[in-house]
């Protein structure tokens, strides 16, 4: 491969990875609003984690409140939604929120038809014709937002709620582009951009420099750090786990073309080589094996 067949194709390479880069978070957003995909675990167990801490805390506001003011049907009907609200709790299945982005909203039901906690407790009474309605009309609102809605207002006062509870009932949901995951993905467009720069500029370099050792240097710790992100969350599920493939992709590429220019490509480097190749009458080799188990990965190997 001549060297010169590569110098105008720099240019092109850097503007589609950094293009790539750039489109990557939005391509990963509208992935998820349109595959279902779950996000990460982390995420997940940090989420449910979240919500079951909020409705615990609403259980001990039911159970703290005066009942002094209340019939005994509806004394009977607020224990038994105390009941039905720890169970729900407990169960861990919560709606999710995929369509407000870094902003956390209600969802009477979510796209999956998963209820809040709200719904949840109309529903099991019977009331399922509310829940649907509102789901209609008012999916994201609030309960506060919902005090001139007859209904609603009939339903809470047979059940022994007020609507102040009902609103400390229900939660909000964040979006699951959180802090954690919008700095993976900023950390792998940018890593991306590094391994993007380092094969334009290793295959746009005069090969003739003295110091033409660096171009493969550079080759190598960007697609090493790049294989690294990625492994470390190849076992993660949904949007992570594609970013991971991505980024082990093309670190594998960056490192390959990096221990290339390093060690094949005109023979060792002239000045502050790292390997003493005298005596080698057999070429160097790189592998790239997958790894499978409890951390998929890959293993690359430098036979020199």
């Amino acid at each position: 491969m001549k060297t010169t067949n590569w110098r105008h194709a720099g240019p092109l390479l850097v503007g589609a990875t950094i293009a790539i880069s750039m489109l990557l978070p939005v391509v990963q957003r509208q992935w998820l609003a349109t595959s279902g995909l779950r996000p990460s675990l982390d995420w997940q167990q940090h989420e449910v984690a979240r919500v079951q801490e909020h409705l615990a805390g609403a259980e001990r506001v039911l159970l703290s409140g005066s009942t002094d003011q209340l019939s005994v049907a509806q004394r009977t009907a607020r224990l038994r939604n105390v009941e039905l609200l720890r169970e729900y709790r407990e169960r861990g299945l919560f709606p999710r929120n995929i369509d407000f982005s870094h902003e956390s909203m209600p969802y009477f039901v979510d796209d999956r038809g998963v209820p809040c906690a709200m719904a949840y407790l109309i529903a099991r009474s019977g009331r399922g014709d509310v829940v649907d309605r509102i789901r209609v009309t008012q999916n994201n609102a609030r309960i506060m937002d919902l005090a001139t809605d007859t209904d609603l207002v009939q339903w809470l006062d047979a059940s022994g709620l007020t609507l102040a509870e009902a609103a400390r009932i229900q939660p909000e949901y964040v979006n699951d582009t959180t802090p954690s995951y919008s700095k993976y993905v900023l950390t792998s467009a940018i890593t991306s951009l590094v391994n993007g720069a380092s094969i334009a500029w290793t295959f746009s370099r005069d090969r003739t420099s003295s110091s033409h050792h660096w171009d493969g240097v550079l080759g190598l710790a960007a697609g090493g750090f790049s294989i690294g992100l990625g492994a470390t969350k190849l076992d993660e599920e949904g949007e992570i786990h594609t970013v991971a493939i991505w980024n082990t992709a093309v670190g594998a590429v960056s490192a390959f073309i990096g221990a290339y220019a390093l060690f094949l490509h005109n023979g060792p480097p002239k000045a502050a080589s790292l390997f003493d190749r005298q005596g080698y009458d057999r070429p160097a080799a790189l592998s790239l094996v997958p790894m499978f188990g409890a951390v998929p990965g890959f293993r690359l190997t430098l036979t020199l």
